[in-house]
């Protein structure tokens, strides 16, 4: 999922910052973390970003019962 980076909270001094600071550097992390994974491997990234989208969009208990629904091809 696309994570949305708001500017870095401003203090004083650099090594302040506190748990603001903390939080948005944590929230870069995880976008580069990301956009690593889509750079080395696209195919693999793309299919799982795709299962979670399916996931999000089919009722919960479609997967509590996997044998009342029928099977596509």
């Amino acid at each position: 999922m696309p994570v949305k980076l708001t500017p870095p909270p401003q203090s004083s001094d650099a090594r302040e910052g506190g748990p603001d600071k903390r939080r948005w550097l944590g929230q870069l992390c995880q976008a580069r973390v990301l956009q690593r994974r889509f750079r080395q491997h696209p195919d693999d990234y793309l299919a799982a970003l795709e299962d979670r989208l399916v996931k999000l969009s089919l009722p919960h208990s479609f997967f509590r019962y996997p044998g009342c629904y029928p099977q596509q091809p």
